[in-house]
């Protein structure tokens, strides 16, 4: 059973759920004194966008796109943060077009087009991760333009839920501690320790409980690139890992 889906602006660190996140991060002091400080020398235009989980809206991000930069790589933005596991195939969905991407090479239709050429506010779309059977599905939403100054990544986490708490979908009393493996077909995946040894299930099917909506799906187990929690601004010291 999945409890709260607040999460904290990267800013300033306050917590708001996805519904209100949007309204602080327009109006963040944190936020506009850092865009006040944008010192590159090109001019840039900036998307927000909203990604929220298809079948579990409890896991969401605010990002922020350079509207110059072609879709693969805000591609691989999801896939760092939320999706890889085994180099499956993904796919933006755009109203009536599709742009795939083949991890091998093979075909990488994400490169052909630019943000700049179809995100417009209120754009809303879909993007699929590994369409073999265990596909995780996200949506998005065009939530505003400004203009600024070209600095930093071409893509860059606003806000982040916080990890979701799960409780035990067998005796639903104690923690989830580990979701076993979705292709098992497993009634209960979300399971404690004790129910766990209690069924007899083989460590070899558990996977690590993360904050994605890909968890318990395929072999996901958790960012090689980002914390679990997103780090705010305002806690961030040397000897801390940051979000990148």
């Amino acid at each position: 059973m999945l409890l709260k889906n607040k999460g904290k602006c990267k800013f300033c660190g306050v917590e708001f759920t996805s519904q209100y996140m949007g309204r602080h991060l327009a109006a963040c002091q944190n936020r506009k004194d850092r865009i006040a400080e944008e010192r590159g020398e090109a001019p840039c235009g900036y998307y927000m966008l909203r990604i929220t989980g298809t079948g579990d809206r409890l896991y969401w991000l605010f990002l922020e796109v350079q509207a110059h930069q072609t879709l693969d790589k805000l591609d691989q933005f999801l896939r760092d943060i939320w999706m890889e596991c085994c180099g499956h195939t993904s796919q933006f969905i755009i109203g009536d077009k599709i742009y795939r991407r083949d991890p091998t090479g093979h075909f990488t239709d994400m490169e052909s087009v630019r943000m700049r050429e179809i995100f417009k506010p209120p754009l809303t779309f879909r993007y699929i991760y590994d369409d073999s059977g265990d596909s995780t599905e996200v949506q998005l939403a065009v939530v505003s333009y400004r203009e600024g100054r070209l600095t930093g990544d071409p893509v860059k986490l606003l806000a982040r839920n916080n990890t979701p708490e799960i409780l035990c979908e067998h005796c639903k009393a104690a923690p989830a501690t580990a979701a076993v493996a979705k292709y098992l077909g497993f009634p209960e995946p979300f399971l404690c320790g004790a129910c766990i040894r209690e069924q007899d299930i083989n460590k070899y099917d558990l996977l690590p409980l993360c904050n994605s909506p890909r968890v318990g799906v395929c072999g996901y187990s958790g960012s090689r690139h980002f914390p679990e929690e997103l780090v705010p601004d305002t806690e961030w010291a040397p000897d801390t890992v940051s979000v990148r």
